[in-house]
């Protein structure tokens, strides 16, 4: 019994500190158990690729990364629970963003954009918030 409390205490720290890193082409679905998503560089929804990002999700920036969509995204977050993306290190005179660029329809709801510069650039996209 004293062994088994011992392996979970020992585990502990390893099932709190869960981190996913992300980078490039990126699609499928993302739930809050891989909290925080820190991008290692800009990331991209491709073209024909569908993203969906579930309830709680917090994905991390830093200066001169961008969220490029290509593709199609659904960041549904609730009333108590958002979605959050995060920039830190930047500064008003970068651009760090999330890119639509002739992207299929993007569902934003109950999302958290924090960045210096304006949140969503779109070019010929469909945005729906």
């Amino acid at each position: 019994m004293i062994r088994r409390i011992a392996a979970f205490i020992a585990a502990l720290p390893v099932i709190c500190l869960a981190e996913t890193h992300i980078s490039g082409n990126v699609s499928g679905i993302w739930g809050p158990e891989g909290n925080p998503y820190i991008a290692d560089s800009s990331v991209t929804i491709p073209a024909g690729q569908e993203l969906q990002i579930l309830p709680g999700v917090e994905m991390h920036f830093t200066a001169y990364q961008n969220f490029n969509i290509y593709g199609k995204l659904t960041a549904i977050g609730t009333e108590t629970d958002s979605i959050y993306f995060l920039w830190t290190g930047c500064s008003d005179t970068t651009n760090e963003k999330i890119y639509l660029y002739y992207a299929d329809t993007c569902w934003f709801s109950y999302c958290v954009i924090d960045t210096p510069s304006y949140a969503i650039y779109a070019n010929s996209s469909k945005v729906i918030t």
